[in-house]
This record gives C-alpha cells, structure tokens and sequence, in this order.
C-alpha cells in the first residue's frame, strides 16, 4: 500500500496569491472564522488533484469571485507519494494538469477521458499509489474508477445532508451516486481480493463482448454457407483438400502433354503480330518503371526533410519543457523585475518600472507568462504529431511507389519470357486437333480447381470463425470461474474487514454518542446507528466523521488496505452539534493512531477558531481571520 501527502498548496495570479506553510506528517489544523477561505484551501487542493469543485465552475452562480476575477491563475501542491516529491499544477479554467518530478521530467495530462485521451492525470496517480483504475458497469454503461470517486472517502466535505457519508458527487447522475459506485469505492479501498475481482470484471466484460461478436459472426457466415450450398455439395476441409489435390494432379498431367505435343513449325502473321504487340508492351512498362522510380526519390527526399522538421520541434519542445521549469524555480520571467539589480518591484499597472507611464497592451514583451509557454509548448507537440502523420502518409506513399516498381518488374519479366517462349515455338509442328482437345480438358480442369478453391477458401474462413468463437468461449469460461472464485475470496476477505471496522467503529461511536449502544455497517456498508432508531442531528457529525477515522485506523493497521492514509477534513461542526461533542469525536483521533509509526498519515484539519481539543493546538500550522484571507492580493502582500 503506497501513501500520499501534500506538503504545500500555492496559488498564483496576476491580483491574488497564496502559499501555505510546510504540512507534516500527522494531523495539520488550518484555523478560521467562517468566511475567511477554509473551504477555499480544501477545494484548491481537491482541484489540483482532478476534482472540479462548484467554486471553481465558471457557470455555477456561487462560483468563487476574487479567483475568477483574476488571470493567469494556477493552483499548485507539493505532492508527496511514498518518497517521491511532485509539483502538481493546474491552472484556472484548464482540464490539464502538469506535473513535474524530481529529476526534471514533465508531463501533461488530461482531467477527462475521451477517444483521444486514453490516459489522464487519475491512472497516472492512482498506478503510483497502488490502485488499479478498474472497469465497473451498470447495466449498459460502464465507467472506469478515478481519483475522484475515492476521494469521497477521503474528503470530507462540508456536506448539504450531514446524514450521508460520502462526499457528494460532482454530478447527479444515477451512475456517479449509485449503490454499485459506492460499495465498488469502499470495497477497493479496504478489499485486497475485491480490488483484483473489479479489475477481473472488467476483463470478462471484454471477454464477453469478443464472444458475442464472434457468435454473430459464425452465425452470418452459416447463413451464407447454407445459401451458397444450395447449389453446390457441402463437403469439410479434408474432403475439400483431397479432391483440390486430385484435380491438381490430373491438371499437370495434362500440361505437360499439351506442352509434349504442341509445335508451331514457322512464325505465322499472326503470330508475329503478338511478338510486336508485347514488345510495344515491354517498352510502356519500362517508362512507367522509370516515371515511378523518379517518384520513389521525390518521395525519398521529402521524408528526409520531414525527419529533420520533426527532430527540430522535438529539440523545441524539449527546451521550452525546460524553459517552464527553470520559469517555475526561478521565477524569471517577471515584468516586475528590474533590470539591474534583478530584485522584485511593486510595479504599479500602468506604470514602468522607472515610473513612467505605459500602455500594458501595447509595449513590447520580452517575456511570458507560465500559462503562454504551456500553451507554446501544447502548440509545438500538436506540430509534431502533424509532421508525424506526415511522414507515415510519405512512407505509405513510397510502399505504394516500390510495390508498382516490382510490378513493372515482374510483368517486364513476364513479357520477355512469353516473347521468347513465342520464337522457340515457331520452329515446332502441332497437331492441332489432339492440342484443342487437350486444352479444352485443361480449361475444364482449372474452372473445377477455381471452384473447389473458392469453397475451400470459404470452409477455411469459417473454420477460422468457428475456432474464434471456441476459443472466445473458453476465455469467457476461465474468467468466470475465476471471478466466482475471487468473488467468493473477497466476499470472506470482506467478511473479516467489515467485522475489523464494525468492532473500532462501535468502539468510537460508544464513545462520543452517550446513548449509542450499537453501532455497525448494512450490506450496503452505510453505519446502522442502535439498530436504526432514530437519532438526533447532532449526531451526524461523529457518525460520518468517525466513518473517515476508521477507514485511516485500518490502513494503519493493515498494510493491504489499498486506503492511501490521506484525509481532508473540511469544518465537521455542522448540523448544530456544541462544541463539548466536536470536541469529544476530534479526539477520537488519538484512539486511531497506533502507537508504533503513529506519523505515517496525515490529516489536513479546516476549522473554526479554537474548535479542537487544546493539546492539539501544536498542530496549528495557520490561522486565517476576517481581515486576513486566504487569498491575498499582491500590492497588499505584506513585507
């Protein structure tokens, strides 16, 4: 099982700015009265990890106005996965994500998969944490799992309906909040055998879906046969081969005799007409022959330029990969730079560094902006796929070229053999009544063998169908029975976690909720409060809270939970519980940690002021007030 943590969360744009502090190992509290950017932090992390949070839809009318106000904005996380450290970036507006390592390496990734993005920023890190970005289906859709969907149980939101556990989905669709979605979400992160039975669907579902297509196709081409041998004898392979080897026989036999007997004693009119006729035809071909090579060195020469055009963006591409890092360290491409001290300016818009007055739209840039070079970079790649295409149509080109080429050979061949075959001829006697009779035999016999090849060639073809369709048969077969039997594995190895998670569950839930006699999960794996009484609101908070506590407690404990031991937790006081109670579950977190490697998780905490248990306020790693947001604003960035 492969960990994740975020070390620091930074945002940038020509008005706005923001960086956090370094966020340890263990539990991080970030404080704050409502309204001064609590919610701001958890969603800009949630965005840079994929998520698309309503605050930051350009359509959605409570959108967030000072980060749609600005430019050239991003949002970036120092992303630690095991120990490996990553800066991921992505910028308002953009359903691209960046994300650059240690050594250097760059890579740009789609948030959306479609027919031209296979693979997007979620496989990228979900392989790095160890989770298969398996194939789930409902009835006739199927979807493959994302970050997105587990972070349902990773962040807790502030929800509308406190009385739900998972994060709501970023879409209301049936699919995205169905039974089938969530408990595939739960069993993934807790179940070993699970996640290896979800990825097993996946391939039956291929299996299954060649199957059928093969089916179909066997049972077209039956139909066909049965039309086809409505005029002619149906017979299998064997048979077919025997009576193909037979005629065959019988055919050399009889050209051999033809060409025993066959003799042309002089060169007749007619004869020495055909001879001209193909020597005509022997020159044709030799200028079509040159005209063709003259084509295949044209085409030779425009690949060569083509390799060379495409070798050149590369080496472009590669440079300005390297500009946008070097950009992002150093920040050296800044207008508020000066020139000769190279130290920072407050430069006022409108105003040069010197002081004098400039139009912003209209004075020469010597410089551009992170988001330009991405684009610049975005623009080269796409040349480069184009020279790319370029030169498969060029070497297609040239195959066809070099494949006419050999034609015109072997028909110059083909022609001089029949001229030479045509002159030897001429010095020999025929006679020419037995020579008719035995060529009409010989067309007989090539017209039966043509036959016979066609419905050869048609019995292989289904054959060849037939053993697709067996072989599709016993793929399909050997899946299912070993989905039944990893089902069965997952479902005892899901037995064992659920009962883990019901006895610390319970145990948690006894704690906070005075009257909780009984807490454990349905078939559905949603909690099940004293046998589903009703209960007060208040109690929703330590109910879903301690939902999330208890899936890090096992991850901690059981190195095969596939859980990344990541939480983000977004101001649990709602549903009007006091302070004694929030106070009581946050404590809870004590209970969860092991005493052995206790700091190898975190927790990022987003809550009021002073809403925690005192010994937790080591933990404190900022406090955000009502004249002191998150976002600050450049010229009012304090020295």
């Amino acid at each position: 099982m492969a960990r994740l943590a975020v070390r620091k969360l930074k945002y940038s744009g020509d008005l706005y700015e923001y960086e956090s502090p370094t966020l340890n190992d263990g539990l991080n509290i970030i404080e704050g009265p409502n309204g001064s950017g609590k919610s701001t932090f958890a969603e800009l992390i949630y965005f840079c990890l994929s998520g698309n949070p309503d605050m930051l839809h350009a359509e959605k009318s409570h959108k967030h106005k000072e980060i749609f106000s600005d430019h050239n904005n991003y949002v970036e996380i120092l992303l630690q996965i095991e120990n490996e450290l990553y800066v991921i970036s992505r910028f308002v507006r953009s359903n691209d994500i960046t994300i650059r390592a240690q050594d250097g390496s760059m890579e740009i990734l789609p948030v959306f998969r479609s027919k031209n993005n296979h693979r997007i920023f979620s496989d990228w890190l979900l392989e790095r944490i160890s989770i298969e970005a398996v194939e789930l289906a409902l009835g006739a859709t199927s979807w493959k799992l994302n970050i997105r969907d587990l972070m349902r149980l990773q962040y807790h939101d502030q929800a509308p309906n406190p009385m739900q556990i998972y994060k709501e989905p970023e879409s209301s669709g049936f699919i995205e909040d169905s039974k089938t979605m969530r408990k595939a979400i739960f069993e993934v992160l807790l179940g070993k055998s699970f996640h290896e039975y979800y990825g097993l669907l996946g391939q039956l579902r291929d299996a299954e879906s060649q199957r059928s297509k093969a089916k179909g196709a066997v049972e077209l081409y039956r139909n066909m046969l049965e039309e086809i041998h409505k005029k002619t004898q149906d017979a299998n392979l064997i048979s077919l081969k025997a009576e193909l080897d037979e005629r065959t026989d019988q055919l050399n036999r009889l050209e051999i005799h033809y060409n025993a007997i066959a003799s042309v004693p002089t060169m007749p009119q007619q004869m020495f007409s055909k001879v001209e006729q193909l020597k005509a035809e022997m020159l044709e071909v030799q200028l079509t022959s040159t005209e063709k090579e003259r084509e295949e060195s044209a085409v030779l020469d425009e690949i060569e330029k083509l390799k060379r055009v495409q070798t050149d963006l590369m080496v472009e591409c590669t440079q300005i990969k390297k500009m946008v890092y070097t950009h992002e360290k150093l920040s050296l491409f800044s207008a508020d730079t000066c020139p000769y001290c190279l130290r920072e300016v407050q430069r006022t818009r409108g105003k040069c560094v010197c002081g004098s007055d400039v139009d912003e739209t209209q004075y020469e840039r010597f410089f551009y902006s992170s988001a330009e070079y991405v684009d610049i970079l975005k623009s080269k790649q796409k040349s480069v796929e184009t020279v790319e295409k370029a030169i498969v149509s060029a070497e297609t080109e040239l195959k066809a070229i070099q494949n006419s080429i050999i034609q015109s050979e072997t028909r110059a061949n083909e022609i001089k053999d029949a001229i030479t075959k045509r002159i030897n001829e001429s010095d020999r006697t025929v006679d020419i009544a037995r020579a008719k009779e035995v060529a009409n035999k010989i067309a007989q016999l090539r017209g039966e063998i043509t036959k016979i090849e066609q419905q050869l060639a048609l019995e292989n073809k289904r054959q060849d169908l037939e053993d697709k369709l067996q072989a599709a048969d016993t793929s399909q077969n050997t899946l299912m029975k070993r989905a039944q039997k990893l089902f069965a594995d997952a479902n005892l190895e899901m037995d064992a976690r659920i009962k883990d998670f019901n006895e610390i569950y319970n145990a948690l839930m006894k704690k906070c909720v005075k009257d909780c006699r009984r807490a454990y999960l349905d078939p559905d794996y949603m909690p099940v409060i004293n046998d589903g009484e009703y209960r007060e609101a208040s109690a929703a908070v330590p109910r879903r809270l301690l939902y999330f506590f208890t899936l890090l407690r096992m991850s901690l404990l059981n190195q095969s939970v596939k859980f990344p031991r990541f939480l983000l937790v977004d101001t649990p006081e709602t549903s009007g519980i006091d302070k004694d109670k929030l106070l009581k579950t946050l404590e809870c977190l004590e209970d969860i940690i092991p005493e052995k490697d206790g700091n190898q998780y975190q927790m990022i905490l987003l809550t009021g002021i002073g809403k925690y248990p005192e010994k937790y306020r080591q933990y404190v790693r900022q406090t955000l007030a009502e004249d002191s947001m998150l976002l600050i604003k450049r010229e009012e960035k304090p020295l």
